[in-house]
């Protein structure tokens, strides 16, 4: 997930993951880890499920254009972009 955002490189495989973890665990600090983990744990379980993760997609891009909502167009973009990862389609804008 981390490595379709651009935070981190995606070659490696396990060493890439590890040191994913690593700098994860650099850029957050440890009493938010878990916090942290349960949020991108339950992204993967949102779009694992093709037709929950194009409802949250809907979802989001609606309040993305919502002048009260504090959530960014460019916010629903990375939402997109994790969920194309798991093969959940964009929305046709």
């Amino acid at each position: 997930m981390f490595g379709c955002l651009g935070w981190i490189c995606r070659e490696g495989g396990n060493h890439g993951s590890m040191l994913a973890q690593a700098c994860i665990e650099g850029w957050f600090p440890k009493d938010k880890w878990g916090e942290l983990n349960r949020v991108y744990a339950g992204l993967g379980q949102i779009f694992r499920d093709k037709l929950t993760g194009h409802n949250f997609l809907e979802h989001a891009f609606e309040k993305s254009e919502d002048p009260n909502c504090p959530f960014s167009y460019s916010e629903y973009l990375m939402l997109e972009k994790i969920a194309l990862e798991y093969s959940v389609p964009p929305l046709l804008k």
